[in-house]
């Protein structure tokens, strides 16, 4: 049996249309193709990555969900995947320089050469012309920027709970 899809309007079989019980023959007026495509456009909407984005972080918070992904993780067959792929992952140079300036920037330790990387990086100056002056300037103010980074997070994190404990009283 034939059909003619609503959207593209090409004559295909029977089996290229979903199943719906509501049209008169018991299959969509568009085909499984034109839904996709339908499906595909909707989701790369930026609101709809967002959307999809907030979802996901909300559902992977739940007690039940937290306890699934380490029931998961602690299967042997996972354990030796992680393994075997972690080593190939990890010896990657970009991987390396990642992991350098994210521990320099989690241990607090700012070296003259992160220092001196990114005054280059935002301003036109090269690695000799940048003085021990400038290095130290940049050095307070990098750890300024962490220590409001930390207050703000520290805040924000307080009012999110103190507003959780709001909506649970009401």
């Amino acid at each position: 049996m034939k059909r003619i899809c609503k959207k593209c309007g090409a004559e295909k079989d029977i089996e290229e249309f979903s199943k719906n019980n509501s049209c008169k023959v018991g299959y969509g007026w568009r085909c499984k193709e034109c839904v996709n495509l339908r499906k595909r456009d909707y989701n790369q909407r930026p609101e709809r990555k967002v959307h999809i984005m907030v979802y996901n972080k909300v559902r992977n918070q739940t007690p039940e969900r937290k306890a699934k992904q380490k029931d998961y993780n602690q299967r042997p067959e996972r354990k030796t995947y992680k393994k075997a792929h972690a080593k190939d992952y990890n010896q990657r140079p970009e991987r390396k320089a990642r992991d350098k300036i994210l521990w320099q920037l989690k241990s607090g330790k700012l070296t003259d050469g992160y220092i001196k990387s990114r005054l280059t990086q935002r301003t036109n100056l090269n690695f000799k012309d940048i003085t021990p002056e400038m290095i130290e300037l940049k050095r307070e103010l990098l750890t300024f920027y962490r220590l409001e980074k930390e207050l703000t997070n520290g805040i924000n994190d307080r009012r999110n709970k103190r507003n959780a404990e709001n909506g649970k009283a009401a």
